[in-house]
């Protein structure tokens, strides 16, 4: 064994480490690992820290994943925290495994009784990880918990817009966007018939709603939305638009407008910025161009304002899209729209 200065220690070989292993028995070795992480969590609660440093819970974590102590769920709650690290780090794959085995140590009788909060969070985190880590079947049915299991539909939204998501990456954006329709119909939104929305009455809506803008002096600054509900209706809104921008839906102007509308009488969220932006699009195709770069400069504001990287894709692609209409001006607007997701997909490729 070697001791480095921070007082460590390690094998000075993986062989002569693995020769050590091997002298412990194969039916022991998970009491080995969990007797170790036990020990380590010792120490993890005398120092009483809320934000222990991973270098100690991961591997306090990593030894409890061998133990089957069903019943004890603060370790579960511990492998929990560990798990929203690991997610922070973009380490999916170590999440999604301390999340299962903490799902192992909840009684099955108490899952959705005693512990109805901590699972619900719990099917949401892991269908996250599973999603990141490419494990599709594991994100569906973990969603498909929290959706079941419910008591309330606000309690089953997140769940709802997580595989809404998964079924337009599977290819099933018809699902999906059916899918977001409902909820926002299920949340009392009232949405006009299909093939019912009129371009000279969008354009009217637009100028409605550019009046708005023009009496409100802070747009950027604008009060958070505090509602839930409206909160709500921006987030499917949003994503509605999104999956209808993708299947060239005549309902596409109304979702937009509807969400830049909300936004502007309730107050913003980290979806407005999709609403601007979008909006940035749509009255680019109506030649709308000056109204066209401010909802794309406010959906900028709004991007930075909230600071999630999970909008940054859908602003940009769409704020870029209205700003070259000019220079690619000989080509129809959905061909433009096909070229840049295009543009797009391939420079993801290569980072």
């Amino acid at each position: 064994m070697e001791e480095y200065s921070t007082g460590a220690y390690k094998f000075v070989h993986d062989s002569v480490r693995e020769a050590s292993y091997n002298l412990i028995k194969s039916d022991e070795r998970d009491q080995f690992h969990c007797s170790i992480g036990m020990k380590l969590l010792q120490v993890y609660n005398a120092e009483g820290q809320e934000d222990v440093d991973t270098s100690i819970l991961f591997p306090i974590a990593d030894q409890l994943c061998h133990n089957n102590m069903e019943g004890r769920f603060d370790l579960a709650e511990l492998l929990s925290k560990a798990a929203k690290k690991a997610m922070a780090t973009s380490d999916f794959e170590r999440a999604q495994r301390y999340l299962t085995q903490a799902r192992t140590l909840i009684p099955e009788d108490q899952l959705w009784g005693d512990h109805y909060d901590f699972s619900m969070q719990l099917y949401l985190s892991l269908g996250q990880a599973a999603f990141s880590s490419g494990h599709i079947e594991l994100a569906k049915s973990s969603w498909n918990q929290v959706i079941e299991n419910g008591r309330s539909l606000e309690r089953k939204l997140d769940a709802y817009y997580l595989s809404h998501r998964l079924l337009h990456h599977l290819g099933q954006t018809e699902q999906a966007y059916k899918g977001s329709l409902q909820i926002l119909s299920k949340l009392k939104e009232r949405m006009p018939r299909a093939g019912s929305v009129d371009q000279q009455d969008m354009i009217a809506t637009f100028n409605r709603i550019e009046e708005k803008m023009n009496n409100n002096d802070t747009l950027v600054s604008m009060k958070e939305v505090s509602d839930q509900h409206y909160y709500r209706l921006q987030q499917f809104l949003s994503q509605a638009a999104f999956l209808a921008y993708y299947r060239r839906d005549s309902l596409l102007p109304y979702l937009i407008a509807r969400l830049v509308e909300i936004s502007l009488d309730h107050g913003v969220s980290k979806y407005s910025a999709n609403g601007f932006a979008y909006g940035s699009f749509m009255l680019s195709i109506y030649k709308k161009m000056r109204q066209a770069n401010r909802y794309g400069k406010v959906a900028l504001d709004l991007l930075a304002r909230f600071e999630d990287s999970s909008q940054l894709i859908h602003v940009y692609l769409s704020y870029y899209n209205m700003a070259l209409l000019g220079p690619f001006s000989s080509l129809s607007n959905w061909q433009l729209k096909d070229f840049i997701l295009d543009s797009v997909s391939v420079s993801l490729l290569e980072m």
